[in-house]
């Protein structure tokens, strides 16, 4: 299932001497040498029910304060059931309500389909925030990945129709017919953490578990969850920038492909 997209981390690592403080209110203290800072663990939401947990992701929603926390339900493997939402205008200060979101797994024929957004990023050029989300229909341990941009001005409440990351030729995407078979073998792609932004304005995002240009004819297997003769094997980069004229960002892909060495020496292509 997609790799935790709302998995968030939070580690503080102090390099003076430490010294444990007392255990107060439910909080773990740690307090530096110096006295200059004092650190604290605390339980911040319990898991609902045995054999459950929660994930929470905090993050900015545009060039100011205002954050958002979005909480979701994980049961089975890393899927997330019941996502929700609350804002702070006030840099977490104090919080709204939370609201229910969308379902981000839905069933779709034999398949389960993952559709959630991974890193965003306020463009000023466009005065908005982009998105990456990513479609994710699975079964029996297949996971086929697309990758889509999509564009918002209100900072996540509401976001445009998806574009698709695309790399090479292929059917587009046609929400009346999504498990196309030939579609579903073109311009595979899982998303990356971050979007940053070069100098010239240029957004750069980097795709991994992208089809490769050559054939895995040595019948390979690079890795126990990637299959002897899998293409969707490489890396690229995708660069957008903001189009003022046509209110669009335009885009294009630089190709990184990693070939890893087996065991008997040779990389699985055909040369």
């Amino acid at each position: 299932m997609v790799r935790n997209y709302m998995a968030a981390a939070c580690g503080v690592v102090l390099a003076a001497a430490m010294a444990w403080g007392e255990e107060c209110g439910g909080r773990l203290l740690l307090q530096d040498a110096t006295g200059i800072c004092t650190v604290g663990r605390e339980l911040y939401q319990a898991h609902p029910e045995p054999g459950s947990a929660y994930n929470v992701q905090v993050f900015y929603t545009g060039p100011g304060v205002e954050r958002a926390e979005v909480h979701s339900i994980e049961r089975i493997s890393d899927e997330p059931e019941q996502p929700r939402i609350r804002r702070s205008p006030d840099n977490g200060r104090t919080w709204s309500e939370f609201e229910p979101l969308p379902d981000m797994v839905l069933r779709e024929g034999e398949y389960k389909v993952y559709w959630g957004p991974g890193p965003r990023f306020y463009d000023p050029d466009a005065g908005g925030v982009v998105s990456i989300w990513l479609r994710q229909p699975y079964k029996d341990n297949t996971y086929i990945n697309h990758c889509f941009s999509r564009f918002s001005r209100d900072y996540g409440r509401t976001w445009s129709d998806p574009k698709q990351l695309r790399y090479e030729d292929g059917p587009q995407f046609e929400p009346a017919n999504t498990l196309n078979p030939e579609f579903l073998k073109c311009n595979r792609g899982y998303f990356g953490t971050n979007i940053i932004r070069h100098s010239s304005g240029v957004l750069i995002h980097c795709l991994t578990s992208v089809n490769v240009a050559y054939e895995n004819a040595g019948g390979k297997s690079y890795h126990p969850w990637v299959a002897a003769d899998a293409k969707d094997i490489g890396s690229l980069c995708m660069m957008g920038k903001w189009n003022p004229a046509a209110n669009v960002f335009t885009a294009d892909c630089y190709r990184y492909e990693v070939r890893i060495k087996t065991s008997d020496g040779s990389d699985g292509s055909d040369g």
